[in-house]
């Protein structure tokens, strides 16, 4: 688990076959999460976005998965450059 600030954060970016940005990435957290992760956040597009877009906003993932038949990035938000 990852820790910023007083709880655990996480953003999870979920990716299609064809490494576009499937839908929303979701932003797990105990408090609200920063302006500058969120104009992040709010940079990607549903389709339209792909896993070479992402990396230039996020670099590289903490934790790579597979979920459901995704490929979903992890980041931890208190380790990435701003």
């Amino acid at each position: 688990m990852f820790t910023q600030g007083y709880g655990d954060d996480v953003i999870a970016i979920p990716f299609d076959a064809n490494g576009r940005v499937t839908f929303a990435p979701v932003y797990i957290y105990t408090i609200r999460p920063e302006n500058s992760q969120r104009r992040r956040m709010e940079a990607l597009t549903e389709g339209v976005t792909s896993q070479a877009d992402v990396r230039r906003l996020f670099d590289r993932p903490t934790i790579q998965k597979r979920v459901r038949g995704y490929e979903v990035w992890f980041y931890d938000p208190g380790l990435q450059s701003i």
